[in-house]
């Protein structure tokens, strides 16, 4: 059964890695610090390794192609800020053990239920 999962993503212009398996639903940000991105994810299905990035407004965008726009929005502190995505370099897409999954997810930023 699908659900939606929460990810918490650092607002570093790093790219960073999660498992999913589902489209992206939606992007906002409670603080500066972190974007979140709400998926859907099946834990029966076939999962890879995505990576996320947020960039601020006037940052430069990275050079190397495949990435593509997940959404936008404005945090509180007024700055707006672009989440953009793409499969993780050089990883393949193969089934990981759910709770393998959830506990790579909490470790890079947060993936929740909420």
């Amino acid at each position: 059964m699908s659900a939606v999962h929460r990810y918490v993503v650092p607002a570093d212009g790093a790219w960073h890695d999660f498992y999913m398996n589902g489209l992206v639903l939606h992007v906002a940000a409670r603080n500066e610090a972190f974007a979140e991105v709400w998926a859907a994810y099946n834990p029966d299905a076939d999962v890879w390794l995505r990576q996320f990035a947020v960039i601020a407004t006037g940052q430069v965008l990275p050079n190397e192609g495949g990435w593509l726009h997940a959404g936008s929005g404005t945090a509180p502190n007024g700055y707006a800020y672009h989440v953009i995505s793409r499969r993780s370099q050089g990883k393949e897409s193969t089934f990981v053990h759910p709770e393998i999954v959830r506990e790579h997810n909490l470790n890079v930023g947060e993936a929740s239920d909420f």
